[in-house]
């Protein structure tokens, strides 16, 4: 049983969370449910009916973008095996940075107050039921009471579904304050309700006329704040039915009061019978004009009959709506702007019936008309023409009363069309929105599953991309969302220029863009792959500012690798994340060898994750010595390594992957800090070397996370280290942070006087912002760099290294392996080398033997 299943059992009212995140987790707060924690969250997309989650999604994506501050909708959610109708009410709450985070309010199980059929929900068949006996009625539609549009036994029944509830009672009253109905007490026994201190009224409207209140009325003031928001939600309901009926009201009252006014002839009186039939019978308001429209002009023996739509600002221009006799031909519009004498006549009636003595439309081709004044709601909005074109006619008396009242129906019926145009024209653009990001303008997640899933259906190959801008979250948190937003907008416009047939591109998830090529297979994506691979070697620009960025790509064929959607998205990621473990801007496609590599991480992250928890067992922390321009041992950097039993010695980067990926990393990176601060301190003791720094890897996730800061701070003070012993060292792809917005853990650093390095500076960005900010201390470059053949490159390290010193930071060489690269780099004026050709990475007790054999000073061959 589910807890949704438990909370409708207690109440009908449910106190929610929604939380703005993917499957858009539900949390049902009301704490006397006697769920526990588990029970109280489930996904949006797991208990609503499929059909409605689109209209949602999009609700969701308006709120997100901050243009909607409130969900108001009905929806059907699982409960009990069955689908029931709820009404969400919820607004948003903003985060810290004014973001819409979440929503909280009510989820209201309102099905048993409605009349819902399988498929149809309450105004649908309100309208459908008023339908069958609406011929029947004899109702005065200018003074129709809410009782007399619904029904007492509708109302009545709506009014015990809040009743059944002890201790409440319920009415409701006229515009005039006079009782209409009211449910009785199990006594049978009407209550009033004037005698109650709590009482809470909503009012029921139509044409935004008031028409009724309905007020409930209890002595418990906690009972009936519980029942406000049924009472809210029903009373909106009624306010609906009631509006839709009175247009299908008017439409028939008009019919049947023409009827009275044509007396006794009988064929005018079929005419309309068959108009209010064509009315009653058609599902479609513009099929029923159209119908009508036909009707009357073959009735009264017509060569056309045409609609025109008036506009304040651009005048009449006819509207889709005409009909024309068989084997009449016409090329031309009656210009209704250009003739002032029919302008004029127009001014003192509504039907202008032409004459001998008007012979302006006869200059176009039309021997005699009737035009009418078409209105909504008292608002002029266009006219409708009835014409001969080849004979004239003389229109008698029983003709002007017939178009008269023909024309009051047509005026009618436009006021559906106009209704439903509306209707689909909003379900059009939910329907889009529904299927299109809003930020990217590309298709999202649910057009990618309802495209694919038939493209499958029809047994043609594809191949299927997930494509990931690797670093873009780095751009997000220097930049801000709208510049990331643009930079992926712009990169999957490049992709959807790109000339490859059947390729269609959506955003699936956060930077990952999902590529679909249709009818394609291995060497078609390969070649989409390369082209790709090949942009992205170049900067994207976004106004002034160039960016790096990097993507990883895998590719999943049908139906080779997967048969299904979720198999397919599954393959093709599983193929992305091993290209991300490769080169920047690498691609792979998927094989069975990958579901087997999967298994193996996932048995290494459990390995690792018993092994932090079995204190640290197999973990040791290594050390590279770094040595000045004299030789002088001046720094340790400290390499974290892990010892699997499985697979031996496992080097930092892999550990520290693996360790982010299951979230216990920061358990590591505290022994780490830990350890390597003991261990400076011991070396300090015994050297007197109290200059000594050690340099601390910190990865880019790390810097996010503000504890390591705390961390570092409480080693040095447990230890007695002065804060000038202590430098963290960065990675390369947090240089681009530092362009345009400084890093809060930078800063932090600074501010607590530890050095700041920039580890492999210029490997792959040569950021001079970086220097220029003077945020670092040490650049490090990579030895092979000093090694290149390249005259060009040479000069740029000159000039890096120039740049530098005049900051005041200094440069260290780092994987100085050989002769060549140590005496190039020494030859540049360097601050600081390492690498095996000088000190390999060691243990401690190797590090101690090194110290207190050299004592410091070194003698390189």
């Amino acid at each position: 049983m589910s807890g949704l299943d438990i909370a409708f059992r207690e109440t009908k009212c449910i106190n929610i969370r929604i939380d703005l995140t993917r499957d858009i987790p539900i949390t049902l707060l009301n704490k006397y449910h006697n769920l526990n924690k588990k029970d109280r969250r489930m996904n949006l997309r797991e208990v609503i009916y499929a059909d409605d989650f689109p209209a949602l999604a999009d609700a969701f994506s308006e709120i997100v973008s901050g243009r909607q501050k409130t969900l108001n909708a009905h929806c059907r959610v699982r409960v009990e095996e069955d689908y029931r109708w709820v009404s969400l009410d919820c607004s948003v709450k903003k985060d810290t940075f004014n973001r819409s985070e979440y929503l909280t309010g009510t989820m209201i199980d309102v099905s048993e107050y409605l009349e819902v059929s399988e498929n149809e929900f309450e105004i649908e068949g309100a309208v459908k039921k008023k339908k069958e006996i609406i011929s029947d009625a004899d109702v005065d539609i200018q003074d129709a009471s809410l009782d007399e549009i619904l029904g007492e036994d509708y109302l009545l029944r709506i009014q015990q579904a809040l009743t059944v509830t002890d201790g409440v009672h319920s009415a409701i009253y006229d515009s005039g304050g006079e009782l209409m109905l009211s449910p009785a007490d199990e006594k049978g026994n009407v209550v009033s309700l004037k005698k109650f201190k709590n009482k809470i009224t909503e009012e029921i409207r139509c044409s935004h006329h008031l028409m009724a209140t309905w007020s409930v009325a209890c002595d418990n003031m906690e009972q009936l704040e519980k029942i406000q928001p049924i009472h809210k939600v029903l009373a909106e309901t009624v306010s609906q039915i009631a509006n839709a009926i009175l247009v299908l009201y008017a439409e028939m009252e008009n019919s049947k009061t023409a009827n009275q006014q044509l007396g006794s002839n009988i064929e005018q009186q079929i005419l309309l019978n068959n108009i209010y039939t064509i009315i009653l019978e058609n599902k479609s308001a513009d099929e029923a004009l159209t119908s009508v429209i036909q009707l009357v002009g073959e009735y009264l023996k017509l060569d056309r009959v045409s609609l025109y739509h008036y506009d304040s600002e651009t005048g009449y221009t006819a509207i889709n709506k005409e009909w024309s006799a068989k084997g009449i031909n016409v090329d031309f519009l009656f210009k209704v702007d250009e003739n002032p004498l029919l302008m004029e006549e127009l001014n003192y009636c509504d039907t202008f019936f032409s004459n001998s003595s008007f012979s302006e439309t006869q200059k176009v081709g039309i021997k005699s008309f009737v035009v009418s004044q078409l209105a909504e709601n008292g608002k002029f909005v266009g006219l409708i023409f009835y014409e001969t074109i080849k004979n004239e006619r003389i229109w008698s008396n029983a003709d002007k009363k017939l178009l008269r009242n023909i024309s009051q129906i047509i005026s009618t019926m436009l006021i559906r069309c106009n209704m439903d145009i509306a209707l689909k024209e909003q379900n059009s653009r939910l329907k889009k929105m529904a299927y299109t990001d809003p930020v990217l303008e590309i298709p999202n997640r649910t057009a990618l599953d309802n495209d694919l899933q038939q493209r499958l259906g029809g047994g043609r190959t594809c191949a299927v991309i997930s494509l990931k801008v690797t670093n873009i979250s780095t751009v997000n948190e220097a930049f801000g969302h709208i510049h990331s937003d643009n930079l992926l907008k712009k990169i999957s416009s490049y992709l959807n220029g790109l000339d490859f047939k059947g390729k269609t591109v959506y955003r699936f998830s956060g930077s990952v863009l999902m590529i679909v090529l249709a009818g394609g297979g291995t060497a078609q994506a390969r070649e989409f792959l390369k082209t790709v691979s090949d942009r992205f070697s170049d900067p994207w620009k976004i106004g002034e500012e160039e960016h790096f960025l990097g993507m990883s790509a895998g590719v999943a064929l049908y139906p080779g690798d997967a048969s299904t959607c979720e198999g397919l998205y599954r393959c093709s990621t599983l193929a992305m994340y091993r290209a991300a473990e490769g080169e920047m801007n690498f691609y792979a496609f998927y094989s069975k060898e990958l579901e087997e590599r999967t298994g193996a991480i996932f048995n290494a992250e459990q390995r690792l994750r018993r092994a932090v928890l079995n204190d640290m067992e197999g973990f040791s922390v290594s050390y590279i010595p770094l040595i000045d321009a004299n030789g002088n041992i001046n720094a340790l950097e400290a390499v974290v390594s892990w010892v699997d039993r499985e697979n031996g010695k496992m080097p930092a980067g892999r550990v520290i992957r693996l360790a982010e990926g299951i979230g216990i990393d920061e358990l590591i990176d505290s022994w780490v800090i830990n350890n390597a601060c003991a261990f400076l301190h011991e070396i300090i003791e015994a050297t007197g070397s109290d200059n000594l720094v050690m340099n601390l890897n910190l990865t880019y996730h790390e810097l996010r996370r503000s504890s390591v800061q705390d961390t570092i701070k409480s080693a040095i003070e447990a230890f007695g280290l002065k804060k000038r012993n202590i430098a963290v060292e960065i990675p390369e792809k947090a240089q681009i942070k530092i362009e345009g917005h400084f890093s809060n853990a930078l800063r932090e650093f600074k501010a607590l006087g530890i050095s700041v390095v920039i580890d492999d500076f210029g490997r792959e960005y040569m950021s001079l912002a970086a220097l220029k900010s003077g945020m670092a201390d040490v650049i490090k470059i990579r030895g092979e760099q000093f090694c290149s053949g390249d005259e060009f490159d040479r000069e740029a390290l000159k000039s890096v290294i120039m740049l530098a010193h005049k900051k005041g930071i200094s440069v260290c060489v780092k994987h100085t392996d050989n002769k060549e690269q140590f005496e190039t780099a020494k030859a540049f004026s360097v601050d600081q080398l390492q690498g095996s050709y000088i000190f390999p990475c060691s243990d401690e007790e190797s590090i101690k033997k090194i110290f207190s054999e050299y004592n410091t000073s070194v003698s390189v061959p």
